[in-house]
Order: structure tokens, then C-alpha cells, then sequence
């Protein structure tokens, strides 16, 4: 004989009355098992799990046979203040009416409100009456089962089969082979509910901290009710919390998504991967891209990547480099020429703008790229262009500036543009205003310099350079692009000679006696120091012609051109003595050779001398 007891609970209905499934404590006081069947397999039951065995049921309810479903029972007097079968509705479930929590953080010198915590307090003592009057109906004092409260239809299969009922009998035979299929699933089910139950329960212990003084107040089983109730509404709200901080912490991936790789081969970086020709991020100047990104399906960008190069501006566009889920860590580049591409792999020719932090192995990184729009004009179709970037100094300084201009470079490839004034000085060139300009060695003195417009094409920085040459100044690294926006010399003291500029025209502050009272006879060429040296100018100058012959003349011309016969043909002089030792003065102006030369003859009438006072010259820098 085996004693079996209820291992279950009651569950009460809302009219009071229990559940269909509800077994009950001690209504089977002896079950006598006899295991007949012992091959389990005939039932389709799994290992580990109960069979169901023929069944001699000998049962005695209160010393009934159990085979009459409606033997009387004895009478137990009810403690119930409600009649047996009087229906009621569930209790009003408490929700609590203040987020105290919140009010305490945003006031955690103030006390609670007391108003809502007595509201709060009322309603946890309405649901707990309304709870104890409920269960009132179903349970008596000492923990049982309300007489009169179950009626037979309410019984589990299994105890309505104890009392010999056919249909319940054959219930549970056809239950049996399917109860033994499912057994694992539950099993594992129950497992998962367990995780949940405790998930529930750690989630209803700050609830309960929160409202210990209210919880202390009610009865046990009212506690129990209300706790289960409050763990219901928490555990709602911490899943709330919990898909609340879920999208929050999501990483919405902007760009094209690819896979860090740490080498510096620029080679086939495999699929979805690119990787930098140097490990130092400000030293990077090319990318190696693989055409299939990392992102699902590993969509073909090919195309795409290979128009990053094409606009007409010198920095085609930029490149943004971003750690996923770090975005602090990144990298911007501007991409500086025409894309290579590699069929199944790009290689892209950039310049560092700005950086931070460090790309490791296999870091996820999100690529943006912003492309430049083409340049307005094309500077070819303006060949030579050159507008404002005046020079100026004030004389016995090392400091000359230059104003706002812009010029197409020596090439007509590329505009170069001054945004704003600039100021230079003789010390060795620094990128920026108020810092050197020397390409080169030292600053001379009574030396000529010529003044440069320089730009960056990979940054598109522009900046100002003088060097001794004419042509070839010693560029900056990166700069490869210049124009020459006009020349300056340096006075004994290696700082610049005051000159006014005017456009073309430069003007000498003080003018220069460049010849005194030279001889003339043959043809010959004279430097006129206070004009450059290197490019053709327009020396303008004042001529002063002396003979203490009649009829004495001279020719001043270019050095540009065959020399020519004086007076040949006729007229073809600059300077005519009709008097004897009166002077012939005339301003002039004639283009020098490189050397700062002019060209001067007389007929050789009389003794001659030329005087020349330089005044300045015109210098059209390339245009």
C-alpha cells in the first residue's frame, strides 16, 4: 500500500469555487498499486519519467467506498462568513500611484510626500481586505478546503478515475502515451519558468524594500497576494527597462561597414577588410579596400568607391573611419587623387586630416565618405590668371606681407587662393601667417628674392614662400604647386628696401642712381641693380644725356633684340644734344634681360657721359 497525499495547491475559481484540475489533501487516504505493466515502451514513455500502472483502486473516502461519486460526506462547520456558493469577484489589484523613486532622486533632501504615501497606504489595505474576504470563500481557518466548496466536476481525472468513474479512466489511459512524449518538453519548460520565477522575484525584492512598512502591515497570506501581484507589475516594468535600454544601447551603423586589418600591404585585403599602408594613423597616405563591405551578404561597392576621386577639385572628398560601438576611436582622411582600382579591391590615395585612438585586429569600423563638388572653373580656361596678392613692406624691416589674391598656379593646372592677408618674414619658411618664408639657407644682403604663392594640393593649404630662384623655388614637403606674385630685394642690413605696388607697377620709395655719369661710345649693356634679377622687367628710369659736342646723340634699348645702328633709319634715338653741355633728360622705360641689363650707344660725337636714376620697374609675374 502506498500513502499518496495532494502535492498541489488549491485554485480558486472567481465564483470561489476551485479549479478542475485542483487535487485535494487527503482524499485518497490508501491507494493500492499493482504494477502489472512493466514495458514502459508500450506506453511510448521516456526514461526517468512515471508510467502508468493498471490500477486496483481500493479507496476510502471518510470510510466510503470511493466507486459511489455521491457518498455523503462528514459535516465540517464552515468559518466563512459567506454562504457556500455565493459567488465573488477577484480582489482589486493594488497598483501603486506614486514613482517615489524618482521623486526621491530628484529630491534627495526633501522628505517623501506624505499625502501619496497614505494614499498608497489606503489602497494597499483595501486590495489586502478585499484578498482576505476572497479567500475567505474558498479556504477555512485552519488552512483547508471550504466544506461545500468542490463539487464533483471540479476534481482532477485522476481522482475522479480513484472513485471509479469510466470517462475518467479512459482519460487518463489516452493521456498516458502522450504524457510520456511530452515529458521532456516540460521539463525543460519548467526550467525556463524557474528562470523567469526568480527573474520575477529579484525584481519584486526592491518593490518590497520600497514598501516593507506597508508589507508588514498586512496579513501572511495577504502579503504573499500582494507581493505576487506587485511582482507581476515590476517584473512588466523591468521588461519595459529592459527593451528600453536594449534599443538604447543598439549601434545604428552609419556608412559602409568593413573589418580592420593591421597590415600595411597595399594588397587584396580580403573580403570586407581594409587595412592602412602605415601603422601610424598621421602617416597614412594610402587605403587598401576590399570592393565587398562586411555587411550582410557582403554587398559590391566597387563602383562606387572608384568615383571617390572624381571631382576636379584637389581634395576630392573626405573619409570618415569609425570604430563601431567606439565611436571616439576614428580617422578622417582627404582623398587626394584618382582611385586605383584592382577589380576586387580599391586602393584610395589620401591625406591625414585628424585622428584618435587606435584600430586593432578585426575591429568593426564604419567607412563615410563626402565627396567635394567640382571647382567652379577650370583654371586652364584662364590661362596665366593672377588678381590682387600685393606685396608690401615698410622698409628696413624683415616683415613683408602680402594681401588677399588668388592665381592659377605656373602650370594653369590648379587655383591658388589667398583667403585672407598674409604677413611673412626672412627667418626659414614655417606653414602660416607671421612665420618665415626662406625657402633655403640664410637671407642675403643686396640680394633680389622673389615672392611665391604655394599650395598643398592634398590638404588644398595655401601659403607664401621667397627663395633666390625665379623659377624653381625649394617647395615645402607636400607643396607642389606655386606662383611667382613678384620680387624684393634685401638692403645692407638683410632686410627689405621700401617699394609701393600698384598692380604691375612696383615703385621704388627712394629712387637709385643705378649709372653715374658713364662714357658712351660703342654699344654696350648696363645693369641697373635696383630692378630683379632673373625675370624680364620694364625698367623705368630717368635718362640724363650730356655732350659738349652739337649734335651728339644716343640709342637706349632693350637687350631683347639685335643691337641696332643708332639713327638707323632715321630718328631711331632716344636722347639729342642740339646745345653744347646742355643736358637731354627723358624718362624711359625699357624690358631688362634676366641680368637687370639695358642696351646703350652713342654716335660718339663729342665726350659723352649717361646718368641713370632708376625709379622702379613693371613686373607682369607671368600673366
Amino acid at each position: 500500500m502506498c500513502e499518496i497525499e495532494n502535492s498541489r495547491a488549491s485554485h480558486p475559481r472567481e465564483s470561489g469555487e476551485l479549479d478542475n484540475d485542483t487535487r485535494l489533501p487527503q482524499v485518497a487516504k490508501n491507494i493500492e498499486f499493482r504494477p502489472d505493466i512493466h514495458n514502459r515502451s508500450k506506453l511510448g514513455e521516456t526514461p526517468g519519467h512515471n508510467f502508468l500502472p493498471t490500477l486496483l483502486l481500493h479507496t476510502h473516502l471518510h470510510g466510503r467506498n470511493a466507486a459511489s461519486p455521491t457518498a455523503p460526506t462528514r459535516a465540517i462547520p464552515r468559518t466563512s462568513s459567506h454562504p457556500v456558493g455565493e459567488q465573488m469577484s477577484y480582489p482589486t489589484k493594488y497598483t501603486r500611484q506614486y514613482d517615489y523613486v524618482s521623486y526621491q532622486n530628484g529630491n534627495p533632501n526633501r522628505p517623501l510626500p506624505a499625502g501619496q504615501i497614505h494614499a498608497d497606504l489606503n489602497q494597499v489595505a483595501l486590495s489586502t481586505k478585499e484578498i482576505v474576504d476572497f479567500l475567505n470563500t474558498s479556504l477555512r481557518s485552519d488552512g483547508a478546503v471550504m466544506n461545500g466548496a468542490i463539487g464533483f466536476d471540479q476534481l482532477a481525472a485522476n481522482l475522479r478515475a480513484i472513485t471509479g468513474d469510466p470517462a475518467a479512466i479512459d482519460q487518463l489511459l489516452n493521456e498516458a502515451g502522450q504524457s510520456a512524449a511530452d515529458a521532456a518538453a516540460s521539463a525543460s519548460a519548467s526550467a525556463v519558468s524557474a528562470a523567469a520565477s526568480a527573474a520575477s522575484a529579484t525584481s519584486a525584492s526592491g518593490a518590497a524594500t520600497n514598501s516593507s512598512n506597508s508589507a508588514t502591515a498586512a496579513s501572511g497570506s495577504a502579503t504573499n497576494a500582494s507581493a505576487s501581484a506587485a511582482a507581476a507589475g515590476t517584473s512588466a516594468t523591468a521588461a519595459a527597462s529592459s527593451a528600453t535600454a536594449a534599443a538604447a544601447s543598439a549601434t545604428v551603423v552609419a556608412g559602409n561597414q568593413y573589418a580592420f586589418d593591421t597590415s600595411t600591404s597595399m594588397a587584396d585585403p580580403g573580403t570586407g577588410i581594409l587595412r592602412f599602408n602605415n601603422a601610424t594613423l598621421s602617416s597614412v597616405t594610402a587605403i587598401a579596400m576590399s570592393a565587398l563591405t562586411a555587411a550582410s551578404g557582403y554587398p559590391n561597392i566597387r563602383s562606387f568607391i572608384s568615383t571617390w576621386g572624381a571631382s576636379n577639385d584637389p581634395v576630392k572628398g573626405q573619409i570618415a573611419i569609425r570604430k563601431i560601438g567606439a565611436p571616439a576611436t576614428f580617422a578622417q582622411f582627404n582623398v587626394t587623387a584618382v582611385v586605383t582600382d584592382n577589380t576586387t579591391w580599391e586602393q584610395v590615395t589620401v591625406a591625414y586630416v585628424a585622428g584618435s585612438g587606435t584600430f586593432s585586429a578585426s575591429d568593426s569600423l564604419s567607412v563615410q565618405f563626402t565627396r567635394s563638388g567640382d571647382t567652379g572653373m577650370d583654371a586652364s580656361l584662364i590661362p596665366n590668371h593672377l588678381s590682387g596678392l600685393t606685396l608690401s613692406t615698410a622698409g628696413s624691416s624683415a616683415t613683408f606681407s602680402v594681401a588677399m589674391g588668388a592665381a592659377n598656379d605656373s602650370t594653369n593646372v590648379d587655383f591658388l587662393k589667398l583667403a585672407s592677408a598674409y604677413s611673412k618674414t626672412t627667418s626659414a619658411w614655417a606653414v602660416g601667417s607671421g612665420n618665415g618664408a626662406l625657402d633655403t639657407g640664410a637671407i642675403a644682403a643686396n640680394t633680389w628674392y622673389h615672392a611665391y604663392l604655394i599650395k598643398r594640393p592634398d590638404t588644398g593649404v595655401v601659403d607664401v614662400l621667397i627663395s633666390l630662384s625665379a623659377t624653381s623655388p625649394t617647395m615645402p614637403a607636400n607643396y607642389t604647386l606655386f606662383r611667382r606674385i613678384g620680387s624684393m630685394k634685401t638692403n645692407g642690413s638683410s632686410q627689405w628696401i621700401k617699394f609701393i605696388q600698384v598692380g604691375d607697377e612696383f615703385i621704388l620709395d627712394a629712387p637709385v642712381a643705378d649709372q653715374s655719369a658713364v662714357a658712351l661710345s660703342a654699344s654696350s649693356l648696363y645693369t641697373l641693380a635696383s630692378v630683379p634679377t632673373g625675370v624680364n622687367v620694364r625698367a623705368n628710369f630717368i635718362s640724363n644725356y650730356q655732350s659738349n659736342t652739337a649734335g651728339s646723340y644716343m640709342l637706349v634699348q632693350s637687350p631683347l633684340v639685335t643691337s641696332q645702328t643708332i639713327n638707323s633709319p632715321s630718328g631711331n634715338l632716344t636722347n639729342y644734344v642740339p646745345v653744347v653741355s646742355t643736358p637731354s633728360v627723358l624718362k624711359e622705360s625699357i624690358l631688362t634681360n634676366t641680368s637687370g641689363q639695358v642696351r646703350a650707344v652713342s654716335n660718339g660725337v663729342g665726350t659723352i657721359t649717361w646718368t641713370v636714376v632708376t625709379t622702379g620697374w613693371i613686373d607682369s609675374r607671368g600673366k
